[in-house]
This record gives structure tokens, sequence and C-alpha cells, in this order.
């Protein structure tokens, strides 16, 4: 062989090698995933994102083949938890994000897709002179997750979360789709808000909301030892106490 058919073929073999790595690369890179934290780097079979126009036929196709192929399902919408629990090494991981759409059931009942994220639902209420009842302190988080996790606001004198949800539709492991509140499938209800997702994928939730308020922030530097006095008597016993 020339010495040019020599260093041809040997260009040939340097570049197919050259793909060759990047292709391992790539694919490695599209099976790891990490939460916000950065410290939960976990190798996946595969995320899927949920779209909206056949949502409830791609979560019962993946649940079918999550069973089959006896791995496990996890769940995640706005993506903000840290302690690497929205996902299990080799599994599948389900992205909800783009179910969020919403729209007014009542006067006073929303109805909003569990990828939503709150922030999405206070600018869709804004115009219509409402607000959301309870949610967490942030509105970076999904609806699904909140629900999911039954959390707490800064609501002074509110009930965490589960007091505001009217009730919500969930897929469950059969495939099959209910509709879960204080009238029907009670045990589920309870279960599966502040269930971490293990009940199945929540795909939307009924919220009642209230009129749009402003506030006016106060705040005072105190010692500890007068924290139990000042909060009976400016937020627990103080009727125009808000948010705490």
């Amino acid at each position: 062989m020339g010495f040019k058919k020599l260093r041809n073929a040997t260009l040939q073999r340097s570049s197919f090698l050259i793909i060759l790595c990047l292709v391992i690369q790539v694919k490695i890179q599209a099976t790891t995933i990490d939460d916000i934290s950065g410290l939960n780097a976990t190798t996946i079979s595969e995320c899927i994102t949920v779209p909206q126009e056949r949502a409830l036929e791609l979560l019962r196709q993946t649940i079918q083949k999550a069973t089959l192929s006896k791995k496990t399902i996890s769940i995640r919408g706005a993506q903000h938890t840290q302690g690497g629990h929205t996902f299990n090494d080799h599994g599948f991981i389900l992205d909800l994000s783009e179910l969020n759409q919403m729209h007014m059931l009542s006067e006073k009942v929303i109805r909003v897709q569990s990828g939503a994220k709150w922030k999405q639902v206070i600018e869709f209420l804004d115009p219509l002179g409402l607000s959301v009842k309870v949610m967490q302190s942030d509105y970076d988080f999904s609806i699904g997750g909140t629900v999911s996790t039954n959390v707490h606001g800064w609501q002074a004198n509110q009930p965490p979360m589960i007091d505001s949800i009217v009730g919500f539709h969930i897929l469950l492991s059969d495939g099959n789709l209910l509709y879960c509140s204080r009238s029907e499938n009670y045990d589920l209800f309870k279960a599966a808000i502040g269930g971490y997702g293990l009940f199945g994928p929540i795909i939307d939730v009924d919220l009642t909301v209230t009129k749009n308020k402003i506030y006016e922030l106060k705040q005072s530097v105190i010692d500890s030892s007068e924290f139990i006095e000042l909060f009976n008597s400016r937020v627990k016993n103080n009727p125009q106490s808000a948010m705490f």
C-alpha cells in the first residue's frame, strides 16, 4: 500500500474513532440526570417529556413498559427537588412540565394541570381579581410537586395545601384515571396528597381561589426570647395578619 493510500485509510479510521467517541459521549450524557442541587447525578433508562396532545396515552404506555421491564417510574415537574427523590437508578422519569394548562371551573375553583408552575397560575388569576389560597413561599414550583408534598405556605393561621384542594385526577398503575376528592375515592385523596408520587402521576388539580388583596409588609427585629409572645399577639391572634 502506498503512503497516500495508507494516509487516507488512517484518516478514515481516525474519523470513525472520533465519531464513535462522540456518539458514546452523547449517549452517556442523555442517560445521566441530576436535580437542582447538583449532588445527585444518577444513570437512568429514559426521561420522557409528556406532551399535551397525547398525555394519557404516553403515560399509560410508559407505565406498561416499566411494569414489563420491572423498572421504577419517577415524576418531576419544575425540577426543584434537592434530595434525589425524583429519579431512581436505571428507572424511567416522567417530565410533566408541558402539562401546564388551566381554566376556571367556577367563580371560586380553578382546574390546573400538574406541570404548571405557581407563577403561571398567579398570572392567570390576577386579571380576574383572584389569587391562590395557599402556596409555597416561591412560585417556581409545580402544582403537582406542591400537592405531592402537601406543603404549608406563608398564609397565617391557614392549614397546609390539602385545605385548598377540591379534588384531582390521578393515573393509577393499572391505567385507570380516577378523580379523588372528599366525596370520591377519599382514601386515595388523603394518601396521594403528600404521597410523593407513589400512587401515580397527578394529572390535574382543582383548587379553591380567593380574592386578590394588597398587603403591607411589616418587619421587626426581636430577641428570640420574645418570639412566642409576639407571634401570638401579632400573628396568631391578629385577624389583620394574612401572611407570616
